[in-house]
């Protein structure tokens, strides 16, 4: 029993050297009404601050992407229209840039070698938007939606990327381990 604790002391141990924190896009979703995906939306519009509204909606929610440290801002705006889509929104007004403190680095909590920077971020407010045929006409008929395929694509990468680095940790965590108990062995 005693060589399973410690194994899986050193696989945590491990773990927290190799898989990192802070250097992927994240994103965050306050919900204000409950939606409906019925059907789903083709696409997402998307209006900055200071654009005119002279279109009905409804607010779904608030939303904002943050970028990682080499994000530029269209990748961050796909992963804004993204957020807002899977929450049935085919829409985000009142769009403004900001910026967020982050730390990149490795293990599972910040330490004092972890790089700092100031992220891009993007929020606004996530709407349904009745399109009828004033709205079609005046903003277009938007349906490609390649935005959500590239998206899915960054997501399956960060997930392969974490499984990988996780599968490194237990590697060396059963080496550490291995080594640990031929040492002990050897006392003997």
């Amino acid at each position: 029993m005693k060589p399973v604790l410690l194994f899986l002391f050193i696989s945590v141990a491990c773990t927290s050297c190799l898989v990192s924190h802070g250097d992927y896009l994240r994103t965050e979703y306050t919900p204000i009404n409950p939606a409906e995906c019925d059907p789903t939306p083709g696409n997402v519009y998307l209006f900055f601050e200071d654009e005119e509204l002279d279109f009905e909606y409804t607010r779904l929610g608030h939303v904002e992407a943050i970028g990682d440290r080499f994000s530029d801002n269209p990748d961050i705006l796909e992963k804004l229209k993204y957020t807002a889509w899977e929450h049935c929104a085919n829409g985000v007004i009142q769009i403004k840039k900001g910026s967020r403190y982050r730390r990149e680095g490795r293990g599972l909590t910040t330490s004092e070698h972890d790089i700092a920077y100031s992220a891009n971020t993007f929020y606004g407010i996530a709407v349904k938007i009745e399109t009828d045929s004033v709205f079609l006409g005046k903003y277009g008929n938007l349906t490609q939606a390649t935005f959500i395929a590239r998206v899915k694509q960054q997501q399956e990468e960060e997930r392969q990327r974490t499984q990988f680095q996780l599968a490194m940790s237990a590697l060396l965590g059963a080496g550490v381990l291995a080594t640990v108990l031929l040492a002990v062995a050897g006392y003997h």
